[in-house]
């Protein structure tokens, strides 16, 4: 009895396989029709303006990074100043 239905259990899962495949075989891939895309353009503020404007604020932000780095530079040698001058 065992063996029989183990038979029937490999007959229904290979027929089962079989059909799965068939299906996937069946289907067919739609064709996208190119011809009727639409191509939205939008210009935002940022890109209408010229790279002039947008070469002024990265020279605006460089000279503000090194100020600050000179502002903790400073700092820090007073930091170094005081810190020698307690240790003497």
């Amino acid at each position: 009895m065992a063996a029989e239905e183990a038979k029937k259990v490999e007959v229904e899962t290979t027929t089962a396989t079989k059909d799965i495949a068939e299906e996937k075989a069946i289907v067919p891939v739609p064709v996208p029709d190119n011809s009727k895309a639409i191509v939205a353009v939008v210009k935002d503020a940022e890109g209408t303006r010229g790279s002039s404007e947008r070469d002024a604020y990265l020279t605006k932000i460089m000279s503000e990074k090194r100020t600050t780095l000179i502002n903790a530079w400073e700092e820090s040698e007073k930091a170094r100043a005081e810190n020698s001058i307690n240790t003497l």
